[in-house]
């Protein structure tokens, strides 16, 4: 079996039988995701083993035809971006579950179940090279994330599961507007219907359609990482997710999606429109570090941080060269493995009184403490490298020889640093000094 099927398929058998057994079965639900995660991580750390680094083409093909003339195949492959999030967003899943074991057993083994569908999709939607499955991963990534909301969520965990799904689907019905779009151009300048990115990415469109469709993707985009103004779902859904909910939601594919699916679709387009979203994504950082302070809830604190990790990676990545890519990666690993950390340190503390870290127990704070500064893009740590080299490729940005100043959006590199920098530092020191302070006051059952 090619192991890339292998990575999607393990974890969603296991998602399948987990929800079939019975929960009198006390400690079976928990044997079975696990074998299934664990699977699924082996089928990953086997592709990265087979991956060459040296190969910038696709790698470890697997493509099987489903209907060839609605353009549909299940085509699966990786390259060196798909490998890096296909191994981040596996080992998450995987290193939450263990962390919900020494929690405790959970009460729900549908919580188990979700969280194996939401690893399955996640391989799904980095190794898919067609793009209607690709969209179908990432609805079937979007109803674990509501399942393990809702499921497990505070007192309002309706409101903030309501509010994830909203986002979500509203992204996934306008990325499915593109998509078939773009298929339909493919079959009026071919004859021949296909959705397959490498078709897709050689349909070059009209400048002035390429503006409103990538502007269109680019909403979407910008609801799921999220940005400003779209980020009022994300708050809320933190404090309200248990952690393993939380957790996931950081590693979100929708930096993923703007760097594999819509710049190599819209690059005429994308050249000129890109200043626009880093302006977007530095008003987000400068935001966070306005708002972040006056939250009392810790996991709102670490929402903004999260918010302002998206919103230096998304200036990296649109700084179009490698250093600004590479750091961009850098630090969506890094952020997942800190902020993700920080929050399962939460899990042995959610109960009546909210999810706080036991300040009597001073030894309990080495881990999140060391995460947490880590997060707050402390120097000498990943994500300051990863932050560094995101701000380092936008500043080197040259086009026509002015940096980032495309028509017909015009702007200073300069004034983006420094915005991000400041929302940087703030949400940073924020973080760190509400780090023993009582958070959520909604009750939050174990996971």
């Amino acid at each position: 079996m090619n192991v890339l099927l292998a990575s999607i398929l393990l974890p969603l058998a296991g998602a399948l039988v987990v929800a079939a057994v019975p929960r009198v079965l006390d400690g079976l639900p928990y044997a079975i995701a696990l074998v299934g995660s664990v699977g699924g991580a082996l089928a990953v750390a086997g592709a990265a083993f087979r991956f060459t680094t040296s190969n910038a083409s696709l790698q470890l093909r697997f493509d099987h035809p489903f209907d060839v003339e609605l353009g549909v195949d299940f085509a699966l492959a990786i390259d060196g971006i798909a490998v890096v999030f296909l191994a981040v967003g596996t080992g998450v899943c995987l290193l939450t579950l263990l962390a919900r074991r020494q929690a405790g057993q959970p009460r729900n083994s549908l919580k188990f179940s979700a969280l194996l569908l939401v690893q399955a999709a996640l391989a799904g939607v980095y190794t898919s090279q067609n793009a209607i499955v690709f969209w179908c991963f990432w609805a079937l990534l979007v109803l674990g994330s509501f399942l393990l909301v809702g499921v497990g969520g505070g007192s309002r965990r309706l409101l903030a599961s309501s509010k994830l799904a909203l986002s979500g689907f509203t992204s996934l019905v306008m990325l499915l507007g593109v998509f078939l779009f773009l298929g339909a151009e493919m079959q009026r300048l071919t004859g021949r219907l296909s959705f397959n990115f490498d078709v897709l990415t050689r349909v070059l469109l009209p400048l002035s359609t390429q503006y409103v469709v990538m502007f269109v993707a680019l909403f979407a985009i910008a609801l799921a990482l999220p940005l400003l103004p779209l980020a009022g779902w994300w708050n809320d859904t933190h404090a309200q997710s248990p952690s393993v909910a939380s957790v996931v939601l950081l590693v979100s594919p929708a930096l993923y999606a703007l760097m594999r699916v819509v710049l190599p679709c819209f690059p005429l387009a994308a050249f000129n429109m890109l200043p626009l979203l880093c302006g977007v994504a530095a008003a987000t950082a400068l935001v966070a570090a306005i708002a972040a302070p006056f939250e009392d809830d810790l996991r709102r604190r670490l929402a903004w941080v999260a918010c302002t990790h998206t919103a230096v990676a998304v200036v990296g990545v649109a700084s179009l060269t490698a250093e600004g890519l590479v750091g961009a990666i850098l630090l969506m690993a890094t952020r997942a493995v800190a902020l993700g950390g920080v929050f399962l340190c939460l899990t042995p503390c959610e109960g009546e009184a909210g999810a706080h870290l036991p300040e009597d127990e001073p030894n309990h704070l080495f881990l999140p403490k060391a995460l947490a500064y880590a997060a707050a893009l402390m120097p000498g740590l990943g994500c300051f490298a990863g932050a560094f080299a995101c701000l380092s490729g936008f500043a080197a940005a040259d086009r026509d020889g002015n940096a980032l100043a495309a028509r017909p959006f015009e702007l200073e590199p300069l004034v983006v640093i420094l915005m991000c920098v400041a929302g940087a530092v703030s949400v940073g020191a924020s973080l760190l000094n509400g780090l023993r302070a009582p958070t959520a006051r909604s009750h939050i059952e174990p996971l």
